[in-house]
């Protein structure tokens, strides 16, 4: 779950500094990246392929939600 959150909030504050998307919109479009993820909770040893798997289905997303915002 921390590699999804972490990995949609930097596709979200780069799109606000590029002036893809505003402030506000940050926190909506780390919800919607984040939304719904098939996160495993209360996994007893995290190996890197999944926290490295996480991190890239949260940033393309995040990516496809800050298109939709942007147009």
């Amino acid at each position: 779950a921390p590699a999804w959150l972490n990995a949609a909030n930097e596709v979200a504050v780069e799109a606000f500094l590029a002036r893809r998307i505003r402030w506000l919109q940050i926190p909506e479009v780390i919800a919607e990246a984040i939304g719904g993820a098939d996160v495993a909770l209360g996994m007893e040893t995290v190996v890197p392929e999944v926290v490295y798997d996480a991190d890239l289905q949260a940033r393309a997303r995040a990516a496809a939600v800050v298109r939709r915002m942007a147009a």
